[in-house]
């Protein structure tokens, strides 16, 4: 491509560099120049302007953008048009988006002139979220290097992927402690059912019991009956030990605890257990509050039949600092 300064006079059909302010109008950095542009360049006294010019085997920046959106996009993703050498990729379901990190830095490796940027890997994401941008950043790119990242993108697919969330059928259990009200648990599980709405999660059946190892066992029991995806218990009192309520009772029947504690704050005390390949969750105090926090992350991944193991949990540190609830009783600060 070719980019320098030109005389006016022989500057039509080439790229405007810089936007080039006349006196009723303006040419527009990317603006392609016409006999009448060049007529009113002259008559504003402008002798020569810095312009772009495509040469044998140039791809300009919209199709080269297009062309390499359409390399990376899978399944439940639609392209926005291209422009400024830009073309936006979106999804179109409710889900994670999972991307391949080593795909995305070998395409950037490729060329400084092409560019893809994503939202962080298992990112939740709505329909009409954009999800990646490519950026074309010089006014075209010569065919060989968008090829070369077509075929970086090629042998690393899926680049993208956006992994919808299924319908899943909950169980609640809540426990009491001597003076719990029950305006205080009406309260939690309206915040619950809330949260898992908004994740394709729906509360099928609560039940209630007191804080009391035998007495959670007999309800756990009782769901384990049904058909349910997920388990979820909320304690009248913070889980501070394997050997606790929550976790002995899944234990006494017939579970497993995978894992208790999380490297994210709020959200340290998140138990994992299960009832065969059915998750049961211990959740967190700060599970009260609407505001984003460990179980989430737990959540998230459940609704998109991603497994969750005891060490994806130790994964989470990073990134795993979250907004701080003011309404939890020991505040980081």
């Amino acid at each position: 491509m070719y980019f320098g300064e030109q005389p006016v006079e022989q500057t039509e059909q080439a790229i405007v560099a810089h936007s080039i302010k006349l006196k009723h109008r303006a040419l527009k950095k990317g603006h392609i120049i016409t006999t009448a542009d060049i007529v009113e360049l002259q008559q504003a006294g402008i002798n020569s302007i810095v312009v772009a010019r495509l040469e044998a085997g140039d791809i300009d920046e919209n199709t080269a953008a297009h062309t390499l959106a359409q390399a990376v996009t899978g399944e439940f993703m639609q392209l926005d048009s291209p422009f400024t050498g830009r073309c936006n990729i979106r999804t179109t379901r409710h889900g994670l988006l999972h991307v391949n990190r080593e795909g995305i830095d070998q395409i950037n490796r490729v060329h400084e002139s092409l560019t893809i940027a994503t939202l962080p890997h298992l990112a939740h994401i709505q329909p009409e979220d954009m999800i990646a941008t490519i950026k074309i950043i010089p006014f075209a790119v010569d065919s060989a290097t968008l090829e070369s990242c077509r075929t970086a993108a090629r042998r690393l697919q899926p680049i993208l992927r956006v992994l919808p969330f299924r319908t899943q059928r909950v169980g609640f259990i809540q426990t009491r402690l001597a003076g719990t009200r029950e305006q205080v648990l009406d309260k939690t599980t309206a915040v619950q059912t809330e949260r898992l709405a908004d994740l394709d999660y729906t509360i099928v059946r609560e039940l209630r019991c007191q804080h009391d190892t035998a007495e959670l066992t007999q309800a756990l029991q009782t769901l384990l009956k049904m058909d349910l995806d997920v388990i979820l218990i909320f304690g009248a009192s913070a889980i501070v030990d394997r050997r606790d309520i929550i976790p002995m009772a899944i234990i006494n029947s017939g579970g497993e605890v995978l894992h208790y504690g999380m490297p994210t704050d709020p959200g340290n005390l998140l138990l994992l257990g299960r009832h065969g390949k059915r998750p049961v969750l211990g959740l967190p105090g700060c599970a009260r509050s609407p505001k984003l926090n460990g179980l989430d992350l737990v959540l998230q991944r459940l609704a998109a039949d991603l497994p969750v193991t005891s060490a994806d949990i130790m994964a989470m540190g990073t990134g795993g600092l979250l907004q701080e609830i003011k309404s939890r009783p020991q505040p980081r600060e």
